[in-house]
């Protein structure tokens, strides 16, 4: 569900706290993905009205409301405490300084405007400092020595104040600090399993070349996420209030004449507590340090203790008292293990390199080289990610194989509400074993042109949380995706069922000509889709009841029609979707026009086509492939030409089943094809209503799966007349057909 703060309740909240009057807001662009911390992030100003100047810059930060997301992660508790923070225990910190009189300010922190703390409503609204010249270091780059020398030198200021403020005032520091919510401290399943298994991936790192640090290793491969929970607890005396999420992302920098930092600001609160300064160091250094970095490391922590010696001094307190340089250097060896927070987020322990040498080993390929292309854009990839490489004569830099490497998703989040690891191993299956003996009916039946084309398989993995597929890249050979905004007409459409009838025909042939071996495989197929996952029936719950509101008493009986979707429409769904006739093939099962790829002739028409994608493979109807293709793409002049379409798809199913000797009459008439239609399409209708929301997207609104689980937002139902004019169409049709 989107949010019920609007910018204008905010703004008005503001300019009545601030006494603003004549003003105006201007949005500014949304955060970018990933600098925002489990929330949305929005800029906007109050402009004069008349001079049109600038009265305040201002960030919105607003938590997910997703309850799938707040179930794993503590995304409550860290909202509270953040507000909690600017409110109230920052202002205790800055305070040290005014107590002591220290005139220039140690520490920059955005200043605090307005917040919510209502459960499922938590916003906080900050001063925005992009405004005032700070911006954030590039995440891909790389800290030089000397920056991290800048940042240390701050983290030595914003320690100096809590350690001051602790031994000036204990009693109010411990009132304070005993208010802060555990945040990361806390039982949430989602950021453990995240850390489970990044460290049993990267003990594949190592070798017993690495003296001895492999043997060292298998305690975090096999108890890495206890090993996490011990050094985060902290049992010393010297805990302060630390930042608690010290990586780059969460500061903002100004740069001098020389590109060099000249000022640093801390952002992002959500993870304070008290603990040593090692785990904001460590946190902070591990994040982002080089070789050279860390070969620094003790000259890194002296600048610190420096820093923190200064101000601690200006607060007439002794550093040797309070934290000396030996107690820092031992609480680095107990606590520095923290780190391990970075691995809970890392990268896929497979590399490109590593996926090149095992197919050049395969395909005995020597003297290459590996050329990486642009990775697939927003939701070209399926439930992963998807990147291009080939491999290229050494010599003559003639490509010997174009690629395509499917990787499978690693956010244990996202695996917990869609059935990854079961999607990827149904498509391994297909490319290694399945697709095969389908296409050796081809051969069994002496058909020596090609009846459908798929990606050639080269290798894959199915280890759980490793999963990946790589296949040849059909795009090298002239292939390309139909732009999923653009509609097909019912040429195209009918080009489409052609190559679909093909592909059936095989199966049909198949089953029908080695049944055992048919059973046998198919029994095979993971449940995927079928299966209980709360991701995907709460889209179309969500969907169906806003759906509804499309249609009216004027629709000629649509509108009570559809009431059985809006209250039931994901056991409607369930039901449609589960096939129980006489008829079941191996379906394509994700039939949208993303998962086809053509090549076109001098005129721009159709002249071949691929199927891609056959992660939701399984046993059912033909209807349930052809009615997902079909309302998810179709016109009004498409869906008035259905019977035109289904004929085209009937005849070219007759002539595979002929050239494998079987008789459509008696495999699958087309009557027991339209009887089915009739039960089954409206999972396709169903299925319509999501996919449309995609083909109604544009780029910048393009959204993946983790998407899906940073706000309820993107399972509300587009207001946009292309969608509404769409999917009225569709319902209207099955209405119309008697499908609904």
């Amino acid at each position: 569900m989107a949010s019920a703060v609007t910018v204008d309740f905010i703004a008005r909240k503001i300019a009545e706290n601030e006494n603003i009057s004549n003003y105006e807001v201007i949005l500014q662009d949304p955060n970018k993905k990933g600098e925002g911390y489990m929330g949305e992030l929005k800029f906007f100003s109050l402009v004069d009205s008349g001079t049109k100047k600038v009265i305040l810059d201002l960030a919105w930060k607003e938590s997910l409301k997703n309850p799938l997301v707040r179930e794993v992660h503590p995304i409550r508790d860290l909202y509270l405490n953040e507000i909690f923070f600017y409110k109230t225990l920052g202002p205790e910190l800055l305070k040290v300084q005014k107590k002591n009189k220290i005139e220039k300010p140690i520490v920059n922190i955005p200043k605090y405007y307005l917040s919510c703390d209502g459960d499922m409503k938590e916003y906080l609204v900050l001063g925005n400092m992009k405004s005032e010249g700070y911006s954030m270091f590039d995440k891909n780059n790389i800290m030089t020595p000397d920056q991290y020398k800048f940042v240390f030198r701050q983290y030595g200021k914003l320690h100096g104040l809590s350690f001051a403020f602790k031994k000036q005032n204990p009693d109010l520091f411990k009132k304070l600090t005993e208010q802060i919510l555990p945040g990361f401290d806390s039982e949430y399943r989602g950021f453990g399993e995240s850390i489970h298994f990044a460290c049993k991936s990267i003990y594949d790192f190592f070798s017993e070349a690495d003296g001895g640090v492999l043997k060292a290793f298998e305690k975090y491969r096999d108890s890495g996420e206890a090993i996490f929970k011990k050094s985060l607890k902290y049992k010393g005396n010297n805990g302060i209030v630390t930042h608690g999420d010290s990586w780059s992302n969460n500061f903002l920098f100004t740069y001098d004449e020389n590109g060099n930092f000249s000022k640093m600001a801390f952002i992002d609160f959500q993870c304070i507590r008290v603990a040593s300064p090692v785990h904001d160091l460590a946190y902070c250094f591990y994040t982002g340090a080089s070789k050279e970095v860390l070969d620094k490391l003790d000259e890194i922590l002296k600048v610190y203790h420096e820093s923190l010696s200064e101000v601690l001094g200006q607060c007439g307190e002794n550093v040797e008292k309070v934290y000396p340089f030996s107690v820092l250097k031992e609480e680095w060896k107990l606590y520095s293990k923290m780190v391990l927070f970075v691995v809970g987020s890392m990268a896929s322990a497979v590399t490109v390199d590593f996926i090149a040498r095992k197919i050049a080993e395969k395909e005995n390929i020597s003297n290459y080289e590996v050329i990486l292309q642009d990775p697939n854009k927003k939701g070209e990839g399926y439930m992963g990610e998807l990147k291009f490489f080939s491999l290229v004569d050494s010599g003559t830099k003639k490509v010997i194989l174009d690629l395509a490497w499917k990787e499978s998703l690693k956010n244990p989040l996202v695996r917990e509400v869609y059935p990854i690891r079961d999607l990827y191993l149904n498509e391994i299956f297909f490319y290694k074993t399945l697709g095969p003996e389908l296409l050796n009916v081809q051969k069994k039946n002496k058909i020596e042109k090609p009846i459908v084309n798929i990606p050639k398989y080269y290798l894959s993995c199915d280890e759980d949380m490793k999963e990946y597929l790589v296949l040849g890249n059909m795009k090298s050979e002239g292939y390309s995706m139909f732009d999923k905004i653009n509609i097909m007409t019912p040429n195209q459409y009918k080009f489409v069922f052609r190559q679909y009838g093909k592909l059936h025909g095989l199966s049909f042939a198949f089953k029908k000509q080695n049944p055992d071996l048919f059973k046998k495989l198919t029994e095979q197929i993971m449940l995927g889709f079928d299966s209980e996952y709360k991701g995907f029936g709460e889209s179309i719950h969500l969907t169906c009841k806003s759906i509804y509101d499309f249609f009216s008493e004027a629709d000629g009986g649509v509108l009570k029609a559809f009431e059985k979707y809006r209250d039931s429409g994901e056991e409607i769904f369930k039901k449609s979707l589960k096939y129980n006739g006489n008829n079941g093939i191996l379906t394509h099962g994700d039939s949208w026009s993303n998962n086809f790829l053509f090549t076109y002739d001098e005129n721009s028409n159709f002249s071949k086509m691929a199927f891609i994608d056959f992660q939701c493979i399984r046993v059912a109807s033909p209807v349930h492939d052809l009615a997902y293709c079909f309302y998810t793409g179709a016109s009004k002049e498409v869906l008035d030409k259905l019977e035109e379409i289904l004929k085209v798809y009937h005849e070219s199913l007759s002539e595979v089943l002929s050239q494998c000797g079987e008789n459509v009459e008696e495999v699958y008439p087309f009557s027991v094809l339209k009887e089915e239609w009739k039960l089954y399409s409206k999972m396709g209708m169903i299925f319509s209503f999501i996919v449309w929301k995609a083909k109604t997207n544009t780029p910048e609104e393009m959204i993946d799966v983790n998407d899906l689980l940073n706000d309820k937002k993107y399972l509300d139902v587009p207001n946009k007349t292309t969608y509404k004019n769409s999917i009225r169409n569709i319902v209207i049709h099955m209405h119309q057909i008697g499908a609904l």
